[in-house]
């Protein structure tokens, strides 16, 4: 089986939390169960951090922690140019 790499847009992540039933959390469950694996930076990984722990959304921080947690277990980093 091909495996697929994917860059996961922020907005993605905060449709996820957002919306339980939609394909953006299809897709970041995918994601964070090794299905795609994730492309990350540490650039990316301060944006994440920082818009999802945004006052605005409320978001859950065990659930927050939990799919970063997943997410840099199955990523492979690069280092942007």
């Amino acid at each position: 089986m091909k495996r697929i790499y994917a860059v996961l847009d922020t907005n993605v992540l905060v449709s996820a939390f957002l919306k339980r039933s939609s394909n953006p959390r299809i897709v970041v469950e995918m994601a964070t169960e090794g299905i795609i694996t994730p492309v990350l930076s540490e650039g990316i990984l301060d944006e994440y951090n920082e818009v999802l722990r945004r006052r605005k959304f409320r978001f859950n921080e065990k659930d927050i922690q939990n799919m970063l947690d997943k997410l840099q277990w199955w990523a492979v980093f690069i280092c942007p140019a």
